[in-house]
C-alpha cells in the first residue's frame, strides 16, 4: 500500500511538472508572437532559440492551427519555423502558401512564407509537397529558390544592391564598420529608417558566415516599419541565405 502511494505521488508530480512546463512554453511563445513590447519579444525569442528542442512541438501546433485558419497568422511564427527547421513544419507552411487568401495578402514583396519555404526546400534540401502553380506566391518561391541555389558567400560591394547620391556616402561609411556594429544599426533601436535600410543592404553584401545568424533572424522579425516595397526584408533575407549557406558548407 505504501509503495502504491509513493508511485501515485511520483506520477502526479511528473504530470504536474509536464503541465507546468507546457503552460510556461505557451506563455513564452505568446509573448514572442504577440507582446507589444519589442524588448519582451526579443527576450522570448532568445529563450526559444536557446532551448529550441523544448519548443518544437508547440510551434508545430501553432503552425497547424494557423494553417487551417490563416487570418492573423503572425509573420514572426513563419520566421521562427525557419529558425528551428523542424521538417514537420513544411506541411502547414505549404498549406499557408497554397491558401489563396493568405498568400495574396502576405506575398506582395519579400514575404516571410516564401522565405521560410526557401530555407526548407533550398538551403536545407527538404522536398516540398505539391504547390499551387497558379499562385503568384508559388511563382515567387520558385524564382527565389533558383536565385539562392546560385548564391555567392564572398563579400561584395553594397553598391551592387543600392546606389544613388543620397545613399552612396552612407553605404561607404557603414562598410568600414564591423558587422556587429552594422547589425545594431540595422536593428529597431535605430530611429532613422534610411540608415536601417542602408545597414541591411551592407549585411546583404557582406555576410559571409553564420556567426550572426540568430541576430539576422531577429532583424527579419523586428522588421522595418513602412517597408512598403520590401527592400529591407529582401536585404535581410539575402543576408540570412548567405549565412545559412555558409553554415551548410561547413557541415559538409
Amino acid at each position: 500500500m505504501k509503495l502504491r502511494y509513493i508511485l501515485f505521488t511520483i506520477v502526479i508530480c511528473l504530470v504536474s511538472s509536464t503541465v507546468f512546463a507546457a503552460e510556461n512554453e505557451k506563455k513564452v511563445l505568446n509573448r514572442f508572437l504577440y507582446s507589444e513590447s519589442l524588448n519582451d519579444r526579443q527576450k522570448a525569442f532568445d529563450i526559444i532559440v536557446s532551448s529550441e528542442n523544448k519548443y518544437r512541438n508547440i510551434v508545430l501546433r501553432e503552425l497547424k492551427k494557423h494553417s487551417t485558419k490563416p487570418a492573423g497568422t503572425p509573420d514572426a511564427l513563419i520566421y521562427l519555423a525557419a529558425v528551428i527547421k523542424d521538417q514537420r513544419y513544411i506541411q502547414p507552411l505549404t498549406s499557408l502558401i497554397n491558401n489563396v487568401d493568405y498568400s495574396s495578402k502576405h506575398c506582395i514583396y519579400s514575404c516571410p512564407i516564401v522565405f521560410s519555404l526557401v530555407i526548407f526546400g533550398t538551403v536545407m534540401n527538404h522536398s516540398l509537397p505539391t504547390l499551387d502553380e497558379k499562385l503568384t506566391a508559388v511563382s515567387d518561391l520558385k524564382s527565389e529558390a533558383k536565385r539562392v541555389r546560385g548564391i555567392s558567400i564572398k563579400p561584395e560591394k553594397a553598391s551592387k544592391y543600392m546606389e544613388g547620391p543620397a545613399v552612396d556616402q552612407l553605404l561607404a561609411q557603414l562598410e568600414t564598420l564591423p558587422l556587429a556594429d552594422v547589425i545594431k544599426l540595422a536593428g529597431p533601436h535605430t530611429q532613422n529608417g534610411n540608415k536601417r535600410l542602408a545597414a541591411a543592404v551592407v549585411l546583404q553584401a557582406h555576410v559571409t558566415d553564420a556567426e550572426y545568424l540568430k541576430d539576422l533572424y531577429w532583424l527579419a522579425i523586428a522588421e522595418l516599419p513602412n517597408d512598403a516595397s520590401g527592400e529591407y526584408r529582401n536585404a535581410i533575407h539575402w543576408a540570412i541565405y548567405r549565412a545559412e549557406t555558409s553554415r551548410n558548407l561547413k557541415r559538409t
